[in-house]
């Protein structure tokens, strides 16, 4: 496989260029993979978070997660839209580079979240539930 669509992502007139064209190749099917995949995972847990009867700690953890995948399928449609419509400045590729940053930013907190929060919640959970065990 050849790696000649990579030489364009190291250059600037690439990113910042109003007048870019439509995506094609590698970049463009990843973008629809990337769409079609957040918004099934969004129905995905939508269903689970409306249908599903967990707790409330996971109900959260969901609904973090759905509005991350929902938010990001939607951010990145409409700069597919303009892009593959050719709108100057609004389909300009720095809209990718930008969305990009935001989502790794937005899922590095996700991730602090799962990681620290959510385990600092069961144990207050548990020793809230031992100490009520004994006053009822």
């Amino acid at each position: 496989m050849s790696l000649d669509f990579l030489k364009n992502w190291f250059d600037l007139s690439y990113w910042f260029n109003s007048y870019p064209g439509p995506l094609a190749g590698v970049f463009l099917s990843f973008v629809w993979w990337f769409v079609i995949l957040a918004l099934v995972a969004s129905l995905g847990l939508w269903g689970w978070r409306r249908f599903g009867r967990g707790d409330k700690l996971t109900e959260q953890i969901i609904g973090r997660v759905f509005s991350f995948t929902l938010t990001m399928a939607i951010l990145v449609g409409v700069t597919l839209f303009f892009s593959q419509t050719e709108t100057p400045v609004l389909g300009s590729r720095f809209w990718f580079l930008l969305w990009l940053v935001v989502g790794a930013i937005w899922l590095a907190r996700l991730l602090v979240y799962l990681l620290r929060t959510v385990p600092k919640q069961k144990k207050q959970r548990a020793s809230r539930q031992a100490q009520t065990k004994y006053l009822s």
